[in-house]
């Protein structure tokens, strides 16, 4: 998502892992999993932070993308 220009302004609203560091299409920050948790870790994260469904929704190998709904 850090690398669509159309979601710059949301992205520069929070510090988030992969934000663009520059002006170039590939200035971006990449964010590889080095919080160490595992993915129950995040959704329950998601769920105690007042989001009623946490779930991965895409895995490769070792790399998820976990979506929470409030």
């Amino acid at each position: 998502m850090a690398a669509d220009d159309r979601l710059d302004a949301l992205t520069a609203e929070r510090d988030l892992p992969g934000t663009r560091t520059g002006s170039g299409p590939d200035d971006v920050e990449r964010h590889h999993g080095s919080n160490q948790l595992s993915v129950t870790d995040h959704v329950d994260l998601l769920r105690a932070a007042g989001y009623t469904a946490a779930a991965p929704l895409w895995q490769v190998g070792d790399d998820h993308i976990v979506v929470g709904l409030r």
